[in-house]
């Protein structure tokens, strides 16, 4: 069984919910899928997932 999480509207904090959640479910042994929808692609946590893979 899988879940859908959706992280939207104005402010901070969606990509770090998103992040913490995914690898959560890494630490678990799980697999996570992300997708993001962003005019630029400037977020420290996605250069930070990047190094790790």
């Amino acid at each position: 069984m899988g879940y859908i999480h959706i992280y939207c509207g104005d402010g901070k904090g969606k990509t770090t919910a998103a992040v913490g959640l995914a690898v959560r479910m890494a630490g678990s042994n799980g697999q996570a899928v992300m997708v993001r929808f962003l005019k630029n692609d400037d977020s420290g946590e996605v250069d930070c997932l990047r190094q790790i893979k």
